[in-house]
Formats: C-alpha cells, structure tokens, sequence
C-alpha cells in the first residue's frame, strides 16, 4: 500500500517506553489523522496497530517481543489486518523480528515518522503538504501538560547504552519552530510545557544554539503556566541554567539529573563524565538554589562490589533526594558493558534494588512528613487512580508520571485546573490535600 491512495482505515497505536516514545506517537498519530485515517482507542476495534517499541533494557526488549506477540495472534485469528512496528526495537532487531514473527507487516525507524502515512497510504485527496519541523499531534498527556522534544538522538557513549547506536547522534531541532510549537501547546490549553530529549542540556551542541536562551524564550510565552526540564546531564548544569530554574516564577524548580552511580571506578567504567567530588559540588549547588531533585541510579553494574553498592547506600541516605528511582542493569548487546568481567547476579541486582527503593520510600516519607499543613498550588491531572479520593494532581516539585502524586476530594475539578491546597495527609510518596477557599 506504500504510496498509493487508500481507504479510511481504523488505526491504533500501542506506545511503549518512554515520554520520548510517547511524543513520536503523537505525531504518527497527527499525521496519519491528517492523511484522513481514524485514530481508535483499543487495537481490537483496529484494522491496522501501530506499535511504538523500547529496548533500552531487557525488561523493555522483552515487553515490547510481548506486546508484538500479542498482536500476531489477533492477526492469526482474523482479528486484525496489519502490524507497524517502529521505534528501537524496529531498528535494532528488524530482520530478526521479520523471520520470527512473519505476522509484522512494516518495520519504520525511529528517524523517518513522516514514512507511516506512505506505508498505511494517503486516504484524503488534496492534503495540504506537513510542516514536518512543525509536524500535527494527537495529543495522549491529561489536558494539564504536555511534553515538548527538543531533540533526539545522543553523543554521551555510555558503556551500557546503546540508545546513540539505535537513535544516531544529537540533533537539536531548531529554537524557532520549538518555540512555534510551545505556542501551540499553551494556545491548546496545555499549564506545563516538558521539555524532553535524550540529553535536555545538550541541546544546541550541534547547532551553536543555547538551552539557556531556548528556556528563557519560552518562558516569556503569554498563559504558560510551568516549564519543566528532564533527562539533564550531570556534567552540563550551568549556574545560568539553576538560576533560571530556582528565580522564574514560571519555570519549576526541579531538576531531573539521572546519576547512575557514586563510586569513581564505576562511574569510570560506565563512561560517565564526572566524579564523586564533582558530583557533591553539583549536588550542593542546586540545593543551595533551592531546586527539587530527582535523580535515577543503577544497580549491578559489573564489577560493583558490595563495598561500592554500600557506598551508593551512604550517599542516597546522606543527601536525601527529593525523587529517586533504580534500575538493574541489563548487559545489553553491541555496548561495552556487556563485554567487561564480574558480571553480577541477577539476584544480586534484584537484593541491591530492593534495598536501594526501600532506603529511599523510608527518606521520601520522612520528608513528606514535613509537608503536612503547608500550602501547595497543585495542578489537577486526571480522575484518581485511588477510589477514595476524586483526583489526582502534581506541584511544580513533582513531575507527572514519574514521581508521586497529590489526592484531592474535591470533585468539582477539571483537568488543567490549578487550585490552592492544604496538606492533610503523606504517604511514602504521595499527599493528600484539601482545597483552599
């Protein structure tokens, strides 16, 4: 059907992975919506699914085979017509999927989007050409945010990462048409605009522009309420970027700064830039600023020693972040990592990850204890996921969908509302809140 004129179809997506993952299925979606196809919500009213794939661990490797082996056996049973399978998976493993799962009928890699609508075929006559630096979206986030990439790929070689081999290098998109399309998201009624790559603060690297001036740009957009960063770079916060950050009023003091580890050996051998030292001093500065933190750590690296994991303990217990989360390490193929010695248990890893999430629940609850009678300005999401409460929020210190969130009663809400609210109650991650008159 590549290129030529088709029907209608009825199309679903399945998006795994990421915020990354789920921005490129918007604009799939936008695009394939614009071609004069009909988006439907559930894969077994679809004539074709889309399914957009991760494999930056095992874990996600395995739950994306999952999901594809899922949907061949709809197809098997007459249940569904095609299946597009794109993302990392389709660029690491396409030949592979191609002979074991002979179901799929395209494979689409994650540097040609625009190619879905010639591979479904274009069913509406007359379409005005796209703007693909400025591409349409059908957007899946509740109606209080919205994520905005800012750019893709990534140059940081990491020994256990083989997203720069699947993503290719850095490619900042360009500051006037990411400030044309934060436009649009505020003029779409979005309160948070968040920013998102593999690499936020190695934006402009390729092109000589400057995540700083991009920030401020969009900070100056008339009705944006906050501007969130993610997936920064230790090595790369500059004390203009933490000024922004902890001064504008619209911008949201938080800091999402995935670490991986503490110890200098492993951090060496995981080729990350930086050391413990240089780590404190980062550390220290943006707490003196007064940003929230939340970082990500690996467990299981090979060659950890249980003398460097008890390290990692120390330093999670002497800093107390604000958000925290773990992951296992997978020996991924084609990375360095996965060649080195000392390979770690898996059930090491598992015990190590445990321990690591334990430390930090006992850390986030203490701290939430604090909260209890303060005042909070709250950005309403969604309905609850927790039947005892009418819905569900986040404040400018916690990032929707990642870190924990605030419980209102009240039930006269509406998603993308921003209320002022007491504290009543903490959990382990989570706040419970009652509206202020």
């Amino acid at each position: 059907m590549d290129g030529k004129r088709a029907k209608p179809l009825k199309v679903a997506f399945v998006s795994l992975g990421c915020a990354k993952n789920q921005v490129d299925t918007e604009v799939m979606a936008g695009l394939i919506s614009k071609a004069g196809h009909h988006i439907v919500m559930d894969g077994s009213d679809a004539q074709t699914v889309i399914i957009n794939t991760c494999s930056f661990i095992q874990q996600a490797t395995q739950e994306s085979i999952n999901t594809l082996l899922e949907y061949a056996q709809l197809k098997e049973q007459g249940k569904l017509e095609k299946i597009i399978v794109c993302g990392c998976l389709a660029k690491r493993y396409a030949p592979e999927l191609r002979r074991e799962i002979p179901e799929i009928d395209a494979f689409l890699e994650p540097q040609e989007l625009e190619r879905i609508v010639h591979i479904l075929g274009d069913a509406k006559k007359n379409r005005s050409p796209v703007n693909i630096a400025l591409p349409p979206r059908l957007y899946t986030t509740p109606a209080s945010y919205a994520y905005l990439k800012i750019a893709d790929g990534c140059n940081n070689r990491c020994s256990y990462c083989i997203i720069p081999q699947v993503r290719g290098p850095y490619r900042s998109r360009s500051s006037p048409s990411l400030i044309l399309e934060a436009k649009r998201l505020v003029n779409h009624g979005f309160h948070e605009i968040i920013l998102i790559a593999q690499d936020t603060t190695g934006f402009g690297q390729d092109t000589g522009e400057r995540l700083e001036d991009l920030l401020l740009n969009i900070l100056e957009l008339d009705n944006l309420g906050w501007l969130r960063l993610l997936y920064t770079y230790p090595a790369k916060i500059s004390d203009e970027l933490l000024q922004i950050l902890s001064r504008h009023e619209k911008a949201c003091p938080y800091l999402d700064l995935p670490l991986q580890h503490i110890n200098d050996p492993i951090l060496a051998r995981m080729r990350r830039k930086g050391n413990k030292r240089e780590i404190y001093n980062l550390i220290e500065r943006i707490k003196s600023a007064g940003i929230a933190i939340r970082t990500t750590f690996m467990v299981g690296f090979p060659g950890e020693t249980e003398e460097q994991f008890q390290e990692l303990l120390d330093f999670v217990g002497e800093v107390e972040f604000d958000h925290l989360g773990s992951f296992t390490y997978s020996a991924e193929e084609d990375t360095r990592a996965a060649l080195l010695d000392d390979q770690v248990p898996e059930e090491e890893k598992q015990r190590r990850q445990e321990a690591l999430m334990l430390l930090q629940q006992e850390i986030s609850c203490r701290n939430l204890l604090t909260m209890r009678g303060s005042i909070q300005q709250v950005l309403v999401d969604e309905p609850a996921d927790d039947d005892g409460f009418a819905f569900q929020g986040h404040t400018c210190r916690q990032a929707p969908e990642v870190d924990g969130v605030v419980y209102l009663n009240n039930k006269f809400l509406e998603a993308g509302q921003l209320v002022t609210a007491k504290v009543i109650n903490t959990s382990e991650y989570d706040l419970e809140a009652e509206l202020v008159e």
